[in-house]
Order: structure tokens, then C-alpha cells, then sequence
């Protein structure tokens, strides 16, 4: 379950640093989160479909990396590296992606931030294209 956040590893990796300094502990375990998939992701909620069943809670997270949609128990979640984005777009509360032939069919998110999310990933990709990307 939730292999990309892996937050039982996070936890597990932070109980080792008991006994040492707290400044060494704080160092060591900004040096572990950032190592995980989704360091630095923006996450937006709404809801989506999974496997063409009905409509559940979700979090839509965008990276410098990839798009991770996630339903809110972390049973599934969709993975997609962000160079798969063909294009995108924004209805009135629905945001969606085309990926291509990496995925079925479109990628379709009910959310009020449709806007936010847009420029999001128009701003990621666009530093991807100038080469500033992280």
C-alpha cells in the first residue's frame, strides 16, 4: 500500500536516529524525505476514478519528476512521468490530462483548483524545456 509515499519506512528511518544530536538528527532526516519519490510535490484534492469505478476522494500530486494520483486510503494510485504529459485542460471544476499511450484513457480529476493545477504544470514544464528543472 502506498508505495511511493512509503511513510512506514519514513517513520522507521527517523526511530534509528534516536540517541544522537538533535542538529544531526534534523540534517540526517531532511537528507532521508528528500530522498523519497514525492519530495516537493504539490498536492491538490479532489476526486477521481479508478479502474472505471465511481467517483472516490483523491490528491493529484505534481512534481518536477512526475504525476502521482492517489485515492485517499493509498490503495491505488496512478504513476506518470511528466515527460508522458501531451497536453492538458481545464473545465469548469474538472482538470485533465492526456498521457498518451501511457495511459488507457484520460486522466480526469473533479477539483476546484483546475487553474492552480495548470499553471502548475505549464510553469514545471516549461522549466523542463529551459533546462532549470530540478
Amino acid at each position: 500500500l502506498c508505495q511511493t509515499l512509503n511513510l512506514s519506512k519514513l517513520v522507521s528511518a527517523w526511530k534509528k536516529l534516536a540517541g544522537m544530536k538533535q542538529v544531526d538528527i534534523q540534517l540526517k532526516f531532511i537528507d532521508i524525505v528528500r530522498a523519497t519519490n514525492t519530495f516537493g510535490f504539490s498536492c491538490f484534492e479532489g476526486k477521481a476514478r479508478f479502474e472505471k469505478k465511481k467517483l472516490r476522494d483523491a490528491i493529484l500530486g505534481l512534481g518536477w519528476k512526475a504525476i502521482l494520483l492517489l485515492d485517499n486510503d493509498c490503495k491505488e494510485e496512478i504513476f506518470i512521468d511528466i515527460t508522458f504529459t501531451k497536453r492538458w485542460a481545464v473545465k469548469k471544476n474538472t482538470f485533465t490530462i492526456d498521457a498518451g499511450d501511457h495511459l488507457p484513457e484520460y486522466l480526469t480529476i473533479l477539483t476546484k483548483d483546475g487553474d492552480t493545477i495548470s499553471a502548475e504544470l505549464s510553469a514545471i514544464i516549461q522549466r523542463q524545456i529551459c533546462g532549470k528543472g530540478l
